[in-house]
Protein backbone atom coordinates (compact mmCIF):
# COMPACT_ATOMS: atom_id res chain seq x y z
CA UNK A 1 0.00 0.00 0.00
CA UNK A 2 1.06 3.24 -0.83
CA UNK A 3 0.31 5.97 1.31
CA UNK A 4 1.01 10.37 0.98
CA UNK A 5 0.39 12.66 3.98
CA UNK A 6 -1.06 15.84 1.71
CA UNK A 7 0.77 18.84 2.15
CA UNK A 8 -2.42 21.20 2.41
CA UNK A 9 -4.54 19.23 5.03
CA UNK A 10 -1.98 16.64 6.47
CA UNK A 11 -4.56 13.79 5.98
CA UNK A 12 -2.88 10.59 4.97
CA UNK A 13 -4.31 8.89 2.37
CA UNK A 14 -3.73 6.14 -0.07
CA UNK A 15 -2.11 6.94 -3.41
CA UNK A 16 -4.90 6.26 -6.49
CA UNK A 17 -2.61 6.89 -9.84
CA UNK A 18 -4.78 8.77 -12.50
CA UNK A 19 -3.65 8.41 -15.83
CA UNK A 20 -5.14 11.17 -17.94
CA UNK A 21 -4.49 11.57 -21.96
CA UNK A 22 -3.97 16.02 -22.98
CA UNK A 23 -3.07 16.92 -26.89
CA UNK A 24 -0.95 15.47 -28.98
CA UNK A 25 -1.32 11.60 -27.15
CA UNK A 26 0.87 13.79 -23.75
CA UNK A 27 0.25 11.19 -20.75
CA UNK A 28 -0.40 12.99 -17.23
CA UNK A 29 0.12 10.79 -14.65
CA UNK A 30 -0.83 12.44 -10.89
CA UNK A 31 -3.16 11.46 -7.69
CA UNK A 32 -5.29 13.78 -5.30
CA UNK A 33 -5.42 14.25 -1.88
CA UNK A 34 -9.54 12.42 -1.27
CA UNK A 35 -10.29 15.58 1.37
CA UNK A 36 -9.24 18.50 -0.25
CA UNK A 37 -8.54 17.46 -4.19
CA UNK A 38 -4.57 18.62 -3.97
CA UNK A 39 -3.30 17.34 -7.21
CA UNK A 40 0.19 15.83 -7.25
CA UNK A 41 1.60 15.51 -10.32
CA UNK A 42 4.02 12.55 -10.58
CA UNK A 43 4.90 12.72 -14.68
CA UNK A 44 4.11 14.04 -17.52
CA UNK A 45 5.20 12.04 -21.25
CA UNK A 46 4.79 12.65 -24.43
CA UNK A 47 5.46 10.68 -28.05
CA UNK A 48 9.22 12.08 -27.77
CA UNK A 49 9.66 10.52 -23.91
CA UNK A 50 8.03 7.00 -24.88
CA UNK A 51 10.66 6.79 -27.87
CA UNK A 52 13.35 7.78 -25.36
CA UNK A 53 12.11 5.56 -23.01
CA UNK A 54 12.41 2.68 -25.48
CA UNK A 55 15.74 3.63 -26.92
CA UNK A 56 16.70 3.75 -23.47
CA UNK A 57 15.74 0.37 -22.54
CA UNK A 58 18.02 -1.00 -25.78
CA UNK A 59 21.03 0.47 -24.47
CA UNK A 60 20.24 -1.31 -20.92
CA UNK A 61 19.98 -4.21 -21.98
CA UNK A 62 23.23 -4.06 -23.77
CA UNK A 63 25.28 -3.17 -20.19
CA UNK A 64 25.09 -6.98 -19.74
CA UNK A 65 27.90 -7.37 -22.87
CA UNK A 66 31.17 -6.85 -21.89
CA UNK A 67 31.88 -5.27 -25.51
CA UNK A 68 29.04 -2.72 -24.91
CA UNK A 69 28.95 -1.96 -21.59
CA UNK A 70 30.91 1.59 -21.03
CA UNK A 71 29.36 2.85 -24.13
CA UNK A 72 25.84 1.35 -23.31
CA UNK A 73 26.43 3.21 -19.62
CA UNK A 74 27.24 6.39 -21.23
CA UNK A 75 24.30 6.33 -23.34
CA UNK A 76 21.44 5.73 -20.83
CA UNK A 77 22.44 8.19 -18.64
CA UNK A 78 22.43 10.41 -21.41
CA UNK A 79 18.93 9.49 -22.44
CA UNK A 80 17.72 9.60 -19.26
CA UNK A 81 18.58 13.23 -19.11
CA UNK A 82 16.96 14.03 -22.32
CA UNK A 83 13.80 12.40 -20.89
CA UNK A 84 14.16 14.67 -17.85
CA UNK A 85 14.77 17.95 -19.27
CA UNK A 86 11.31 17.38 -21.89
CA UNK A 87 9.62 15.38 -18.86
CA UNK A 88 10.61 18.91 -16.90
CA UNK A 89 9.66 21.27 -19.64
CA UNK A 90 6.19 19.22 -20.19
CA UNK A 91 5.19 19.72 -16.42
CA UNK A 92 5.78 23.43 -16.55
CA UNK A 93 3.42 23.59 -19.97
CA UNK A 94 0.91 21.23 -18.42
CA UNK A 95 0.40 22.22 -15.13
Amino acid sequence: MNECKCVECDVVFEIKVVVETLADSTELTYFKCPECDKKYTAFIKNNVVFELEKERDTWKNRIQNPHFKKKAKKEVDRIQGNIAEIMKQLKREYT
